[in-house]
C-alpha cells in the first residue's frame, strides 16, 4: 500500500511507520524533536541542558533521528569531534510522520509493531 503520508516522509511505507513509532514511543527523541519545534535550531549542549538529556543519551538519539533524516547537524557527522553542532529539525518529515501515525493507530493503514534498527 502506498500511503500519501508515507511516501513524503519516506519511500517504504512500513519502514516510515516504524520510524514514527520509534521517535514517537521514546521519550528521549521525542523530547529532543520538541525541543527543536518549540525553540528552532539548537546546540546539543543546549537541548542536553534544557531537556536534561544526557551527553550520550542525547548523541545516541540524535545519531537515529539524523539517520532517519528528521534532524540535521551545521556539521558533518564525520567532522564534529569537539566542535559545537547546531542541529535543526525538518517540520515537514515530522509533521508526515505523525500524520502517518495517526493514520495508523485510526486503523487506517496496516503496521508492524517491529521498531527499525538502531532505534
Amino acid at each position: 500500500m502506498n500511503h500519501p503520508s508515507a511516501s513524503a516522509v519516506h519511500e517504504d511505507p512500513q519502514q516510515a511507520l516504524q520510524i514514527a513509532q520509534a521517535v514517537m514511543g521514546n521519550r528521549t527523541k521525542s523530547m529532543i524533536v520538541r525541543h527543536l519545534w518549540t525553540h528552532g535550531d539548537s546546540t546539543g549542549s543546549s537541548i542536553c541542558a534544557e531537556t536534561g538529556i544526557s551527553g550520550p543519551t542525547f548523541s545516541l538519539a540524535m545519531q537515529q533521528l539524523e539517520k532517519w533524516q528528521i534532524t540535521s547537524g551545521s556539521i558533518p557527522s564525520h567532522q564534529r569531534h569537539g566542535r559545537a553542532v547546531t542541529y535543526s529539525l525538518d517540520q515537514t518529515k515530522i509533521r508526515g510522520l505523525v500524520q502517518l501515525w495517526f493514520d495508523f493507530v485510526q486503523g487506517q493503514i496496516p503496521g508492524q509493531s517491529e521498531a527499525p534498527e538502531g532505534s
